[in-house]
């Protein structure tokens, strides 16, 4: 294994190999090429156009592997899901040598800066994301104890300056787009929402895995495009993405049900939990 002290990107896709929203946005970017690569699994149909299209910038891992190892959360796995191609980048950037690296959907338009200005919340695309992501290092160096830091999506930063986020700080969330380091291996188990269970397992015992205010992740809205996982998560397949998320965290999922609509709320206690004195022996 080779040690390298520049930022891999690691791209999971599937289904997709001729709309690379990510690649394009990395490659506008000020970002070495070089680094960047796009994770396919050998089950891919569309595995051959993805390599005519990209050439060595494709790594392909297998994905049955991953299926028979990783924690599905369902007695028959589908494979459809993402869980098995973010466990596989992991090991793929750790075997590449990346001290620190970036996972990211296939799917994201652009990178904006969320900064107050005379009391509102502004947006500004990033230019350079390279130089973005150095500064994000240099924050996870901080602490031992940052494992994976997230950008916020469009729905963290609703309230604007007055929005959750802004007032604690971050989100104990990373989805669509986070950086990683190498010391430390994230399990993502389950066919359903992959991204919020590590989020709450490993936030509860000290992993932190958190979304500071500053950056924002602009992606294409589910069921936009065509390919990766589209359609798992449509309206009739809720009571799988719902319970399937519950079995993993009960302490920190509420699911209530009303005539024919199920609605699930995130209690927020997905953060580490610290035993007062009072409760040892």
């Amino acid at each position: 294994m080779r040690k390298t002290n520049k930022i891999g990107y690691f791209i999971i896709s599937n289904g997709r190999p001729s709309e690379q929203l990510t690649y394009d946005l990395l490659k506008s970017s000020n970002v070495n090429m070089d680094d960047v690569y796009i994770v396919c699994d050998d089950l891919d149909k569309t595995l051959p156009e993805y390599i005519k299209n990209y050439g060595d910038r494709v790594v392909v891992f297998n994905k049955q592997h991953y299926i028979d190892t990783c924690d599905s959360g369902v007695q028959h796995p589908t494979g459809l899901h993402s869980v098995y191609a973010r466990n596989a980048a992991q090991d793929i950037a750790k075997e590449k040598g990346y001290e620190f690296f970036v996972i990211s959907d296939d799917d994201i338009k652009a990178l904006h800066h969320r900064i107050i200005e005379n009391g509102k919340l502004k947006a500004y695309i990033v230019k350079d994301i390279n130089k973005c992501l150095l500064s994000y290092i240099e924050f996870m160096k901080c602490s031992t104890h940052i494992s994976c830091l997230g950008f916020g999506t469009n729905n963290t930063f609703i309230g604007g300056v007055n929005s959750k986020v802004f007032r604690q700080g971050f989100e104990y969330m990373a989805v669509n787009m986070a950086l990683y380091r190498n010391d430390v291996k994230l399990n993502y188990s389950s066919e359903c929402q992959e991204d919020l269970i590590a989020s709450m397992l490993n936030n509860s015992i000290g992993k932190l895995i958190i979304s500071p205010p500053f950056i924002m992740v602009d992606a294409i809205v589910k069921g936009r495009n065509n390919g990766g996982n589209a359609g798992c998560y449509d309206k009739e397949n809720m009571y799988n993405t719902y319970f399937g998320t519950l079995i993993y965290v009960p302490a920190s999922i509420r699911i209530s049900s009303n005539i024919d609509k199920l609605t699930k709320i995130n209690k927020g206690n997905y953060y580490p939990m610290i035993l007062s004195d009072r409760w040892k022996k």
